[in-house]
């Protein structure tokens, strides 16, 4: 587990939304704060204890709001910062434990929600994949995470879009699908 306790219940925690970034525990994440409203997030970080979510947008864009966010994400530490001449920050940061978005409070001045911890789950994959092998990881990591990830129904069936996904030709046509092999399947 981890040495970091969970925020208290009733205290908002500053979440920072992000797309195409997955953080994970004890892997370092860099970032530019360039919006208003994450410069005040990683100023209140500073002021406050250091420490702000991580969640992956499931739809929608990063810059300007608006987006729709998946409820699990990564604790991180805010491990040295940067402010440069123009107001923005270069952060670096380390997660440092799973959680789970209870609830999501309006986003004034930044993306607020009550979270908690989530169990570590002791799970680490690596991935490195060539050609049109990616579809192929794709699949057995999400059947990976889907299986291990403790997560509740609802997230379990949004997953199921990436451990079997269909194929297409290049006129649209169904052609296939692909499913992981073996005890996952």
């Amino acid at each position: 587990m981890s040495d970091t306790p969970d925020p208290p219940a009733d205290r908002a925690y500053a979440v920072l939304p992000v797309k195409n970034t997955v953080l994970f525990p004890h892997l370092p994440l860099t970032l530019r704060a360039f919006e208003p409203r994450y410069r005040a997030l990683v100023r209140d970080c500073i002021a406050h204890g250091r420490e702000f979510g991580v969640v992956l947008i499931e739809r929608g864009m990063e810059v300007g709001g608006g987006d729709s966010r998946f409820a699990v994400g990564t604790a991180a530490h805010l491990a040295e910062e940067m402010e440069l001449p123009d107001g923005q920050w270069l952060i670096a940061a380390r997660g440092t434990r799973r959680i789970r978005v209870q609830t999501w409070l309006p986003d004034d001045p930044y993306p607020l929600a009550l979270v908690q911890t989530l169990p570590e789950a002791g799970l680490g994959i690596a991935v490195k994949a060539d050609d049109g092998a990616g579809r192929a990881a794709q699949v057995m990591i999400a059947a990976l995470i889907q299986r291990f990830g403790g997560f509740d129904e609802e997230t379990s069936a949004r997953l199921m879009r990436f451990i079997s996904p269909r194929l297409f030709n290049w006129n649209g046509a169904g052609v296939g699908g692909l499913r992981p092999a073996g005890p996952l399947a």
